[in-house]
């Protein structure tokens, strides 16, 4: 999946989600794919939604620009310890 396409405002949104779920350690009131993105972020699968409890459906429930997103993040050198 290209990442040439990414909105800069959701790549910050994906990361305050992420440390949002960093800091209720995988919890919060979330969408299953705000939950995903956190859960991939901090690269802790057992937070993944348990509908998409496999990576795998993870990355299918995510639309291309929150793929996107994530990926960037994590290319900017994203990192759970951050504050």
């Amino acid at each position: 999946m290209s990442t040439d396409r990414f909105e800069p405002n959701l790549v910050e949104t994906v990361g305050r989600i992420a440390r949002t779920m960093r800091d209720q350690g995988g919890s919060g009131p979330l969408s299953a794919g705000e939950a995903i993105a956190g859960a991939l972020l901090n690269n802790r699968m057992d937070w993944l939604p348990p509908m998409y409890s496999h990576p795998i459906d993870a990355f299918e429930r995510l639309g291309p620009e929150w793929w996107s997103a994530i990926v960037v993040a994590h290319q900017q050198g994203w990192d759970s310890t951050e504050v």
